[in-house]
Parts: structure tokens; C-alpha cells; sequence
């Protein structure tokens, strides 16, 4: 009996620290003073603009959904990269499309041009084109060294980390 009642203390104890059914963490990455967020990917029609039918056959991209975030004190003015290992030894890059908000010019492509502090912007990420039956592994953002907007404002730490596909939400299919 008191064997029992340590082991329903033990799951009772799991439960409350791991969660149930708890949403894993998404995947953040530290550039300097900004701070990268991977919300989730889904996978896409690779576009062909010479098919009529506006996508390649037996092809396909892969879309992330990220935020960029300037966490520091000082005005951000940097560039994201970034490039997709899949199966099979393909690597390729991926385009970065960074939004800014309404009325705001502080991103275009994939730079951002004097991101206050607090401020961020959402950002898509999508990959060349992926034969089907080709998975990708590995995310690779990269940025430049110096985030200064006229200062320089280096980046202390690494400028490119990888983060493997298996850590990222899937994120649900969009009408």
C-alpha cells in the first residue's frame, strides 16, 4: 500500500511539472539585441510561374511563420538569411519576407531599418523548391555582425544558428 502511494505521488508530481497535453516551447534564437521566434511551418506549392497552373508538379516549399523582436535599447538595422537542409543531401536557400506593421516602413525583405526597442515585426521564411518525398532537417537563420543603424553595434555572439525542423510546430492548414 505505501509503494502505491509513492508512485501516485510520482505521476501526480510528472503531471504538474510536464504539463498535460502542454504545447512544447517554440524555438527562439538570440542575434544581439534581437530576438527571432519560430511560431511553426506548414508546407506550401512550390510556385513555377511557367505552369499555367502556378505550381510545379512534384515539387513543394516549406513556410515559416516567425516574429522578430528587438529586445535591446538601442535602434536595429540588420539583414536575415537563411538557407533549408532537407533529405537526400539538398540544401537551399530561403527567401525571408519580414512584414512591419500598418503604417510603419521599418521592414522590407529581409531587413529590418531602425526597429525600436520593443518593437517587432512578423516574418515569413520559405524555402526553394523541394522535390516531394524531400523532408527538411534543419532551419539556418544567419544575420549580419553589425546591427547598428550609423553606430556599430556588433552582435557579441553567433551570427548564424541552426534549428532542427522535429523542434518546430507544425502549424495547421490554412484555408
Amino acid at each position: 500500500m505505501f509503494g502505491m502511494r509513492r508512485l501516485v505521488l510520482l505521476v501526480l508530481l510528472l503531471i504538474s511539472t510536464v504539463g498535460f497535453g502542454a504545447e512544447p516551447p517554440k524555438p527562439q534564437i538570440r542575434f544581439g539585441e534581437l530576438l527571432i521566434s519560430v511560431e511553426g511551418w506548414k508546407t506550401t506549392w512550390a510556385i513555377d510561374q511557367s505552369n499555367p497552373k502556378g505550381y510545379a508538379p512534384g515539387f513543394h516549399a516549406v513556410e515559416f511563420h516567425t516574429i522578430a523582436k528587438n529586445v535591446g535599447s538601442h535602434a536595429l538595422c540588420t539583414s536575415l538569411f537563411a538557407r533549408i537542409e532537407a533529405t537526400f543531401g539538398v540544401n537551399t536557400k530561403a527567401s525571408v519576407k519580414l512584414e512591419a506593421p500598418e503604417g510603419k516602413a521599418v521592414a522590407s525583405n529581409s531587413s529590418v531599418r531602425q526597429l525600436l526597442p520593443g518593437e517587432q515585426v512578423d516574418g515569413v521564411i520559405l524555402s526553394g523548391h523541394l522535390r516531394d518525398g524531400v523532408d527538411p532537417v534543419t532551419l539556418t537563420i544567419s544575420t549580419d555582425n553589425n546591427q547598428g543603424c550609423n553606430s556599430r553595434l556588433r552582435v557579441t555572439g553567433p551570427t548564424t544558428l541552426r534549428i532542427p525542423f522535429s523542434s518546430i510546430p507544425k502549424l495547421p492548414k490554412s484555408e
